[in-house]
């Protein structure tokens, strides 16, 4: 797979993901959903997180400059909050713990990949 094509599917899946759960959240009737902050809470971390990656692909200075020591941090931060989001269903009985979950997972990785091209370039 080209680089290009991987780089299609980081800036695509995670994006369809988020706007897939929030879709389902905004659709749901009769319930409190958005006022929980159980749910509420770790979808604007996780898609905070996803536009921080986005932002960077669009100029790197919001993720900081190559060989940066602020770039390094911004990833592994960024990376350790996703995984800890993963974690919130293990945790807490949640009306959207799979898109949640799933959604967390697609970001961590998005940030993984970051950070092993970092350490090889």
């Amino acid at each position: 797979m080209s680089p290009s094509r991987v780089l299609e599917l980081l800036v695509l899946v995670p994006s369809v993901t988020l706007f897939l759960v929030w879709l389902r959240l905004a659709r749901t009737r009769g319930s409190n959903i958005l006022k929980d902050r159980a749910i509420l809470v770790p979808m604007l971390v996780i898609t905070g997180s996803c536009s921080l990656f986005l932002l960077g692909l669009a100029n790197q200075q919001f993720i900081g400059p190559d060989y940066s020591t602020r770039r390094i941090v911004t990833i592994y931060l960024n990376l350790a909050l996703c995984i800890l989001m993963a974690a919130v269903p293990f945790f807490r009985r949640l009306a959207f713990a799979g898109g949640l979950l799933i959604a967390s997972a697609i970001v961590a990785l998005v940030w993984f990949y970051l950070a092993v091209i970092s350490a090889v370039v």
